[in-house]
């Protein structure tokens, strides 16, 4: 019989891919027995406590220790509070405390004497066998720190791992942590850049008339929705490279150098200057990605409105 396992990956960085064997001396390269894998980096200490939501179960009005998990705030439930002790069954904490009443003084049942206060994961992948780790597993899907957690509190915006069924796809976690990577570095690179985190706001439908710390912080919690951070991101950069595609194609700008025409009535204008590239499509790759800088940002907002100007007439 196939073991199940349960996985959890742990956001921060991800693991290295390394070669496991021999270098050949003479080429620099790994020999064939040579092997790849993933070198973790780091570990994380997640608290043992939370709470979630739900309904503590009772028969004949005692509590059992089993829990009912409900979607936070749901009326037929109430918070609870977790933790996971080797010597108990149920990581409720009040079922925790009703078993401890009674034992003779001197002879702590329950207490956190003998367990830790933190669990040990490792930053990226841990996997967790279903049958011997049932409780571990139980805590970690319904930690206030699991972002798939839906009894969770989400007025509580920080997460710091995501939970994976037994043989659910994860092929798209690499993916996932490449695009936080990526969403964090752009936010970060315009956080002292006021016009220019006004325009990643602006491209992400989020108020930018406020004050930069205010908009830097939004854009972060952006950036903890990763795929979706990349997948606005890679719309707003497909939009103007079309913008800038069409433009050429039908005459509107001139690419032909690093200073961009724009061609109105047979008039020409300097749209955009010091644009780098060898050839047109390489100047147009390099103008949607440098689209918060304002000078390029603002000229693709005036290039769009002459476009229109232009659809327009040909209408005419």
């Amino acid at each position: 019989m196939q073991k199940s396992y349960f996985t959890i990956s742990v956001f921060g960085t991800p693991p290295v891919e390394v070669q496991i064997g021999t270098i050949n001396k003479t080429s620099g390269q790994p020999n064939a027995n040579s092997q790849r894998a993933f070198q973790e980096l780091g570990e994380y200490s997640l608290p043992n406590y939370s709470t979630s939501w739900g309904i503590l179960k009772k028969e004949k009005g005692i509590l059992t220790g089993d829990i009912d998990f409900l979607p936070w705030g749901d009326p037929k439930g109430e918070q609870i509070e977790l933790r996971m002790l080797r010597n108990c069954s149920s990581i409720s904490l009040e079922y925790q405390r009703f078993k401890n009443i009674g034992f003779k003084e001197g002879k702590p049942f329950l207490g956190l004497e003998d367990d830790q206060a933190e669990i040990a994961l490792k930053i990226g992948h841990n996997k967790f066998d279903e049958i011997i780790d049932k409780k571990l597993i139980l805590m970690l899907k319904y930690h206030g720190l699991n972002r798939r957690n839906g009894s969770r509190n989400p007025a509580n915006k920080r997460t710091t791992f995501e939970t994976y069924q037994a043989g659910e796809t994860q092929t798209s976690e690499v993916q996932f942590y490449e695009n936080r990577q990526t969403a964090e570095r752009i936010v970060m690179d315009v956080r002292t850049k006021s016009a220019s985190l006004e325009i990643l706001a602006t491209l992400f439908d989020v108020d930018h008339d406020r004050a930069d710390d205010l908009i830097f912080a939004e854009m972060m919690q952006w950036a903890n929705e990763p795929n979706r951070f990349i997948e606005i991101w890679n719309g707003q950069t497909e939009k103007f490279k079309k913008l800038l595609t069409k433009s050429v194609d039908i005459g509107l700008i001139s690419m032909e150098s690093e200073n961009v025409l724009l061609i109105v009535a047979g008039q020409k204008d300097i749209l955009m200057t010091a644009v780098e590239g060898k050839n047109i499509d390489e100047r147009i790759e390099y103008v949607t990605e440098e689209m918060l800088n304002p000078m390029y940002y603002y000229a693709l907002e005036r290039l769009e409105r002459e476009l229109e100007r232009f659809n327009e007439a040909v209408l005419q």
